[in-house]
């Protein structure tokens, strides 16, 4: 979406990521913290266990579980199983995205139509597994919406139903009419945060604890901090504790610069503009634009943003920018 459009939906998705809303979803995220350490211990105490434990699997996997909860109220369940049919939806098409060609993908940009008529099994996957996540979406849409819209009052609801598509739904519900989200355009807005939210997040833990892992001193005063305030797990719940700890948080900034999920973005001009530069700056075409000049940029120009190469920058963050600190 862009412009007015991304302005209005972003507006009605508001209430729904404030910090009220985010902290009570706390236990969801202790409780699937809480499960996946217990797999763990099990795995790890078996007669035939082999030492090793495939962390960035399991992360991933409690992830999905937690953004299934706390997104839309769905249990995949995959910490315990992941043969449920939605997972294995999702799952396929994370994995089609995976092996999708890095050539086709940056044509599709340009010529959408491109997946229409020439599909790949990438193509074939992604269709099937949408086919199946929108009858299932369907379903917990309509279930939620009669929810909404029973006779339980507004704070009897809010206190059973926290998840985003709920909150989701009673905000469209109180919008304009003209302008409110369709059932479809409501589980979009779920499967996109589910898409956008899961990979990264487990894949940010994984270099977190991998990090960590290098540096036994660091690793030992972070959980000595923890457990300082923690006493026993479910002190959590609240996330004060968890906002209180500022080495804990130093640990997560610093994973997120050096090991970003997302290596980049990219974004589109939508006007003629230019960009002053603080150095000299060589073109493609061999011109070089000197300190203080400006590059001319044209709408419709695909921009490209290195998060990676910013945060791994020497002018930025000094010599040691490659070291974890």
């Amino acid at each position: 979406m862009e412009g007015h459009d991304h302005k209005f939906q972003r507006r009605l998705m508001g209430p729904a990521f404030n910090n009220q809303s985010v902290r009570k979803l706390a236990p969801i995220f202790l409780q699937k913290a809480q499960q996946m350490c217990s797999k763990w211990d099990k795995l790890a105490s078996e007669p035939s266990a082999s030492g090793t434990i495939e962390v960035a699997r399991w992360i991933s996997r409690a992830v999905f579980d937690v953004i299934g909860l706390a997104g839309f109220d769905y249990n995949f369940d995959s910490l315990e199983d992941e043969s449920e049919e939605v997972y294995k939806a999702y799952r396929g098409m994370f994995d089609a995205a995976d092996n999708t060609p890095r050539v086709k993908g940056i044509l599709g940009l340009y010529f959408p139509f491109i997946r229409t008529i020439l599909p790949d099994d990438a193509t074939r996957v992604t269709n099937a597994s949408t086919r199946i996540i929108k009858k299932a979406g369907a379903k917990l849409v309509e279930a939620k919406k009669a929810s909404v819209v029973g006779e339980m009052s507004k704070d009897e609801y809010e206190s059973r139903q926290k998840d985003i598509l709920s909150i989701l739904i009673r905000a469209n519900l109180s919008a304009d009419p003209s302008k409110r989200f369709t059932d479809a355009e409501l589980l979009d807005q779920c499967s996109t945060f589910l898409l956008a939210g899961s990979d990264t997040v487990a894949v940010a833990m994984t270099w977190c604890l991998h990090c960590l892992s290098l540096d036994a001193v660091l690793q030992t005063r972070l959980r000595d901090e923890i457990m300082s305030v923690a006493g026993t797990a479910p002190a959590f719940e609240d996330c004060d504790s968890i906002e209180s700890l500022p080495l804990l948080d130093a640990v997560v900034r610093e994973t997120l610069r050096l090991c970003p999920p997302v290596h980049s973005t990219i974004r589109v001009a939508v006007a003629d503009d230019q960009i002053p530069v603080s150095h000299p700056v060589v073109l493609q075409d061999g011109t070089t634009v000197e300190k203080g000049g400006f590059i001319k940029i044209r709408k419709g120009s695909y921009i490209h943003i290195p998060i990676e190469g910013l945060n791994l920058s020497t002018e930025i963050w000094g010599p040691d920018a490659l070291k974890f600190k």
